[in-house]
C-alpha cells in the first residue's frame, strides 16, 4: 500500500510561471512517461505542478513557500 500526501483539502494553486517551470523540468525528466504521469509518484504531472504544496519527489522542485511563512 502506498501512502501518498495529498494538499487536500485546501489547495493553494501556483502561479503560471512556477507551474511553467515545473512542468518544463517534468517534461525533460526520464520519468514523465506518454501518458504524462510521473513514474516516481504515479502522479498526473499537468494536476500535481498546479498544487503550490506538491513536490517533486526526487528533488527537481519543490513547493512554492509564502512569503510570510518561516
Amino acid at each position: 500500500i502506498m501512502s501518498v500526501d495529498y494538499p487536500i483539502p485546501s489547495i493553494k494553486v501556483a502561479e503560471d510561471d512556477v507551474r511553467e517551470t515545473r512542468y518544463a523540468i517534468c517534461k525533460d525528466c526520464d520519468k514523465m512517461t506518454k501518458y504524462k504521469v510521473c513514474s516516481e509518484c504515479l502522479c498526473i504531472i499537468p494536476i500535481k505542478v498546479v498544487w503550490a504544496e506538491s513536490s517533486c519527489p526526487l528533488g527537481k522542485w519543490g513547493k512554492v513557500v509564502d512569503a510570510g511563512e518561516n
